[in-house]
């Protein structure tokens, strides 16, 4: 029995089911089933929300490397 999902964010019907994703044709915003299935509504990231997290802890993870090196070489 395939679930019927609705989109998170706006809470449309309109949705294409890509597998373990769905991707809302009113939002245009791709939604992980795992998500949507155990966490609440406000909870749901997209995925692309989720690439942009990722990527900025990376970046300061990154940035506070380079400093850490830098405080170091001035010992």
């Amino acid at each position: 029995m395939n679930k019927k999902y609705k989109c998170p964010r706006c809470e449309g019907l309109n949705i294409q089911d890509l597998g373990k994703t769905i991707e809302c044709e009113d939002c245009q915003l791709e939604f992980e089933k795992f998500d949507i299935e155990n966490l609440d509504r406000d909870e749901v990231l997209a995925v692309k929300e989720k690439l942009a997290f990722i990527k900025s802890i990376k970046s300061n993870s990154d940035e506070n490397h380079s400093e850490s090196k830098l405080k170091k070489k001035k010992r």
